[in-house]
């Protein structure tokens, strides 16, 4: 097979069979178990199945498209090798950079805070039920998402200062649960508290517990930066923030400053993000010229959706958009309005762009 590309961590090899765990209603997939190569294999690594599973010689049953629940059952291979895809997360813990740029996230964070928070203040219930650009949350349940994140983050964050390990699934459930059980009201109330508590905790930390910090996390073989961690913090605000505020402005858009420290984190979730079997055309390349900040990258269409960070060098096709938009397009968050900002270049059509990335 050659050695894998970037990314890809051999987790099973010369596998006589293999046990796998799915969950089709959460896009999951986890390697349970496996024999061959010389003895028993135990392995469990959850993964989404966005991301790539790749299985050779497998059989067509492994994710079950009418289970509803998580089902476990055991799949013939033969001289297989299962390699599952985990994108590294852009670090930079080799540079003193790293101190800068996660104090910039952080200063970002406060900012797009201190801007939401006087809205949040003043809602009505009736402006809490209002549909956000969430398709499946109401505004009260955007809240609630950023403030039980920002309570899990938080759990995350005492952990790593006292040296203990982050909490688990469990902790996290019960924190969702209790969100869930609240009222609207209650959930604006929260994410006022939690996000204001969530904040004050990573500024409050010194320059060498941003040097030292290592966060490890399931999706990712290395484990996290200071500026690795809080930009995933940063991406999840300036997303959702947008859905609460287009909901009642229409010409709301990711601001240039938050649109700045999270495109340039984006191409690690390009695999997550896109997806390459909604192509209908032959593998290509696109270019993108992004402004607000400027980026000449690629977009690059085959069996997966990958985006380089370097100009096309021949690419039949181009884009130019504002930073901010790229970000929502890849998210799913593209309107109708925002084709006005996009400029299209040769033998392409948007729409066979945004198809690619239907959002979450």
């Amino acid at each position: 097979m050659g050695d894998p590309p970037a990314g890809w961590h051999t987790v099973l090899e010369a596998a006589a069979w293999v046990i796998v765990e799915s969950s089709p209603t959460h896009n999951r997939l986890s390697v349970i178990a496996g024999w061959g190569g010389g003895g028993k294999y135990h392995h469990t690594e959850a993964v989404e199945t966005a991301t790539r599973v790749r299985i050779e010689v497998l059989t067509q049953n492994l994710v079950p498209s009418d289970s509803t629940v998580k089902d476990v059952r055991a799949t013939q291979l033969r001289f297989a090798a299962i390699e599952i895809y985990n994108p590294v997360m852009p670090n930079e813990t080799q540079s003193p950079a790293v101190v800068d740029t996660a104090r910039r996230m952080i200063r970002e964070l406060r900012r797009g805070r201190e801007a939401l928070a006087p809205r949040v203040e003043a809602f009505t219930d009736d402006d809490l039920a209002r549909q956000s650009a969430c398709s499946e949350w109401d505004v009260s349940q955007v809240l609630s998402h950023l403030g039980s994140g920002a309570e899990i983050m938080i759990g995350t964050l005492n952990a790593m200062l006292a040296g203990d390990d982050p909490p688990g699934q469990e902790a996290s459930e019960a924190i969702w649960a209790r969100w869930n059980a609240m009222t609207r009201a209650e959930r604006a109330a929260a994410w006022l508290e939690m996000t204001e508590r969530h904040l004050a905790g990573l500024e409050a930390l010194s320059d060498e517990q941003l040097r030292d910090i290592s966060v490890p996390v399931p999706f990712s073989p290395a484990p996290l930066d200071a500026a690795a961690f809080v930009s995933l913090r940063l991406s999840e605000q300036a997303l959702h923030h947008w859905d609460v505020e287009v909901t009642f402005d229409d010409a709301a858009v990711i601001p240039e400053s938050a649109a700045e420290l999270v495109v340039g984190r984006i191409g690690w979730m390009m695999m997550r993000l896109g997806k390459a079997d909604r192509w209908a055309g032959e593998a290509t390349q696109i270019a993108l010229t992004l402004t607000a900040p400027s980026r000449e990258w690629t977009l690059s269409i085959a069996d997966a959706v990958a985006l380089d960070e370097a100009a096309a060098a021949d690419a039949g096709a181009r884009l130019t958009l504002p930073s901010e938009t790229f970000i929502r397009l890849v998210s799913g968050r593209l309107r109708d309005a925002d084709s006005a900002r996009i400029d299209v270049e040769g033998p392409l059509r948007l729409d066979d762009v945004v198809v690619l990335f239907p959002g979450y």
